[in-house]
Order: C-alpha cells, then structure tokens, then sequence
C-alpha cells in the first residue's frame, strides 16, 4: 500500500514578483503573483499509524514560503534582489526550489521517522487561477 498526506489549506500562499527569460533570448516585464501551494508527502507509516505529522509539516511548509514572500526573483541579480532558485526563476524552478528547502528543513526538524529516500513529494505551485507547475522527488 501507498500512504501520503495532502497539505491544500488555502492560505498556503506567498507574494512575490519574478520576470523569466525567453528561450528567444529576451526577458518578460517583472510582474507580481499571489502563488498558492499544494504540497503532498508519500512515505511508510510510522510507529504510530500516519506518514508524517500533519501540523509540522504544515509549519514547515509555512516557514519556507514565509522566506519568499515579497522576494523578487530575476534570471540576473539586481542588487539585493532574491537569486534563488538559480537560473531561471519560472513556476517551475521556483517549485523546485520549495520542495527542496522543505526537505531541508523536514530533516533538520527531524519531521521524518524512516531515511529521507523513503519518502516522495508532489507540490504544485500555482501562478495564475488554473495554471499549475508541478514537480516531484
């Protein structure tokens, strides 16, 4: 059997403004979204019956879209500006770059019983009403 928590509370979201490059070579306008998170965690069941705690990782999840709140993310740092995730800053790389620091912090907060790779997560980033990147691990 395959177990997972799903974390979709509406107020998973953050503020922030990006501008992309083109694969042509040219740079859309700096825009800002209010881009919302659905995060979900696959893994074993614990001794105690569930995959992870729901309320850590909620609090976790929240730590790290706090951090990019109000960021403004551009393919080239412009004096203080947020340069993470590197590269291109597109929905895509920046739900990569969400995941990642989740993982982080999950087993710096010791969120996980069994070894990291036990676990898979599918998080959906979403930029405009509708429109979705979605990685997984």
């Amino acid at each position: 059997m395959r177990y997972s928590i799903r974390l979709a509370h509406p107020d998973q979201v953050f503020r922030a403004s990006h501008a992309i490059r083109y694969v042509s070579g040219g740079t859309e306008d700096l825009h800002e979204h209010t881009f919302r998170v659905v995060l979900t965690i696959f893994g074993p069941l614990n001794g105690a019956g569930y995959v992870v705690d729901f309320v850590a990782a909620s609090r976790i999840l929240r730590t790290v879209l706090g951090t990019n709140a109000g960021k403004i993310f551009r393919p080239e740092p412009r004096g203080e500006e947020a340069i993470n995730p590197p590269g291109n800053p597109t929905a895509e790389t920046l739900a990569r770059s969400i995941v990642l620091s989740f993982y982080d912090l999950a087993i710096r907060e010791h969120l996980l019983s069994e070894p990291v790779d036990r676990y898979r997560c599918k998080l959906e980033l979403e930029e405009e009403p509708g429109m979705w990147a979605v990685v997984e691990t």
